[in-house]
């Protein structure tokens, strides 16, 4: 699966340390130049050199206008941009058309708030890209078995505890696991039962050991 990211998700998985998560939960990350250029290297000088790294080592593709005029998509990724400028920020709106007109399943950000990047993307406004945020990651990791949950909820609070307002555990497992179940879009049941397959989880019973867990942990 390959992803574009936003800002501040970069911000927050470097900053804690977690930027594997990333390299080994998608195949292939993207990211636009006025992302890493104009917010980045603004925002967070030393994770913006790190990132650098990782895109001159090619664990990270850094997109230009040039590179997607060479691919024939850069009109199409400004009508996405005109489209999307009035429901989010330049960051988001710039990862969500690269992962629109590069045809990438997944954008990964941190933006949770109503009508930001994810909520959007999950209530169907747009439908051709699944969000993904930190959380729902290492979600997923502990569903592989990749995780236990007790690093599951280790790793959730060192991201969390970075941003501006702390998020709770147990509220954000219990949307996740909404997210994904039968309340949630036949799109994200059918790529919750297709990831599972392909890393041979049992989805029903981990899901139950982590309700058990959150419980326990009050």
């Amino acid at each position: 699966m390959k992803a574009s990211l936003d800002t501040d998700v970069i911000i927050h998985l470097y900053q804690a340390g977690k930027k594997e998560m990333l390299f080994s939960f998608f195949e292939e990350l993207f990211v636009y130049e006025y992302i890493s250029e104009e917010e980045l290297k603004v925002k967070n000088r030393l994770v913006y050199e790190e990132l650098s790294k990782d895109i001159k080592q090619g664990k990270i593709h850094i997109v230009t206008r040039s590179i997607l005029t060479s691919m024939g998509v850069l009109g199409l990724f400004e009508r996405y941009c005109e489209d999307a400028e009035n429901l989010f920020d330049s960051g988001e709106m710039h990862a969500v058309s690269l992962a629109r007109a590069l045809g990438l399943v997944a954008i990964v950000t941190d933006d949770t708030k109503l009508y930001g990047p994810h909520d959007s993307l999950i209530r169907g406004l747009i439908t051709d890209v699944i969000p993904f945020t930190f959380y729902e990651i290492l979600y997923m990791q502990c569903i592989a078995s990749k995780l236990t949950i007790d690093q599951l909820h280790s790793d959730f609070n060192k991201v969390s505890g970075l941003l501006e307002h702390p998020m709770n555990f147990n509220s954000k497992m219990k949307i996740t696991i909404r997210r994904f179940g039968p309340q949630g879009s036949k799109r994200d049941r059918n790529w919750i039962a297709t990831y599972c397959q392909q890393c041979s989880a049992d989805y029903e019973t981990k899901v139950m050991q982590i309700k058990e867990y959150i419980k326990n942990v009050g």
